[in-house]
């Protein structure tokens, strides 16, 4: 089975890093990222996803990109299952990134 995704976007906010109770280095974020097709009213259309990156990757990610830097990115799609701080059980999937590439076409690899 195959799990491999690749996406070109835009970064909605500036990602930061966090440290999760066990010390690992996070960070989550969403990419605005263009579909091949274009609306009813001649847009183009758009996605927002749901992204997060460890360790190493989170550190080159958290370093190099802010607000609205164009990213490509190569990694796998999740889903999990998590219980906010009311008590209410949510599903979310996302791509866990594995690589990110600079404008200059440098890249943290996958």
């Amino acid at each position: 089975m195959l799990n491999n995704v690749n996406l070109q976007g835009r970064f909605v906010e500036t990602p930061e890093l966090k440290t999760t109770p066990s010390g690992a280095k996070v960070t989550s974020f969403q990419l605005v990222a263009q579909r091949n097709h274009k609306s009813q009213d001649e847009e183009c259309d758009t996605a927002c996803i749901n992204c997060v990156a460890y360790q190493k990757t989170a550190e080159f990610i958290c370093s190099n990109f802010t607000k609205g830097s164009n990213v490509m990115i190569g990694g796998e799609l999740s889903s999990r299952s998590y219980t906010d701080n009311e008590g209410k059980k949510s599903n979310i999937t996302e791509v866990v990134v594995k690589g990110a590439y600079l404008d200059d076409g440098s890249e943290y690899p996958f």
